[in-house]
């Protein structure tokens, strides 16, 4: 049983030595890599996550939240209490990163935001 523990860590060693260079970021170029490239055009786009979280900071922060299969919401927070957040903007269509950092999030001072 002693063996055991050397021989997982020398197989540890020559995966680690021996890794490609792919392996590091998850790139894989086409010319290379034809089949993964093709599942990444096809099936990765109609593929829908499961979380979205997209945090905007400055002077007005908040974030861009999704639970599947819940709508999409834009949460404020409180710049002087971190954990305060109020949701200020529920959807079923994702808003897009300007709407939320140039209408949402600033139309919120005095109450809802611009869309719903």
């Amino acid at each position: 049983m002693g063996a055991a523990p050397s021989s997982f860590a020398a197989h540890a060693r020559l995966l680690t030595k021996h890794r490609q260079p792919t392996d590091r970021a998850g790139y894989y170029p086409a010319l290379f890599f034809p089949e993964i490239a093709s599942l990444e055009r096809e099936f990765l786009p109609r593929a829908e996550g499961a979380f979205y979280l997209k945090n905007f900071k400055g002077s007005r922060p908040g974030v861009l939240f999704r639970a599947y299969p819940g709508p999409w919401q834009v949460l404020r927070r409180n710049p002087l209490d971190p954990e305060e957040t109020v949701v200020v903007w529920t959807g079923e269509e994702r808003p897009t990163l300007k709407e939320v950092a140039l209408e949402i999030l600033p139309g919120t001072r005095g109450g809802g935001g611009l869309r719903s």
